[in-house]
């Protein structure tokens, strides 16, 4: 539905939208809620977002924003190269991993887009083609999370979520420097209900 609707230009930030980074000319929020990010070596290339590896934008107060049991993620990537377990998109704080959800890209052995979520389980896509654009799309709500990729269910599993965590990485590899994303998003959605 996100990737139709973005095609014809259909889609606009809306009541639920807590946050909407098209990433065509700029790397700020486009929702009423003008969340701000801390970039660093993000740039803007062909009207993405391009993640150089050594690239994040991290919101350290995203709780405030999003803090419920029913919401919606959904973002274009296309990865230039392959690294194992890197996280596109992330709620957690290195502190805690109690309660977290983040969309991965696999290593270069399984060539595949992972939704996981903590406490739950991981849910793998079909393998995917590098210098290639994916929808991936996670949905959150009434206990189960579901995962899309291109608007094919990939599969839906049973989650007890807690308190979700302060921050919001778009990635980040502070910590872990052998786990990075490189390679380009676009149409960063995030949505405060089940889509």
């Amino acid at each position: 539905v996100y990737g139709w609707k973005w095609w014809w230009g259909w889609w606009k930030p809306g009541a639920n939208t807590v946050a909407y980074l098209p990433f065509e000319t700029d790397l700020l929020d486009h929702s009423s809620n003008n969340i701000s990010f801390t970039n660093t070596n993000v740039t803007i290339s062909n009207k993405t977002a391009y993640f150089n590896g050594s690239a994040r934008l991290v919101n350290s107060n995203f709780k405030t924003y999003l803090d419920q049991k029913n919401f919606t993620v959904s973002v274009w990537v296309n990865s230039v190269s392959n690294k194992s377990d890197a996280g596109i998109v992330t709620s957690f704080s290195w502190s805690g991993w109690f309660n977290w959800w983040d969309l991965e890209q696999m290593d270069n052995s399984w060539y595949k887009y992972k939704a996981e979520i903590l406490p739950g389980g991981q849910m793998y896509s079909a393998n995917y083609s590098l210098n290639s654009w994916y929808l991936l799309t996670l949905v959150v709500g009434n206990g189960t999370v579901s995962y899309y990729v291109n608007s094919t269910l990939i599969g839906t599993q049973s989650w007890t979520i807690g308190t979700l965590q302060n921050e919001l990485h778009i990635w980040d590899n502070s910590n872990y420097s052998n786990y990075y994303f490189n390679g380009y998003m676009s149409n960063l959605i995030i949505e405060s209900k089940q889509r």
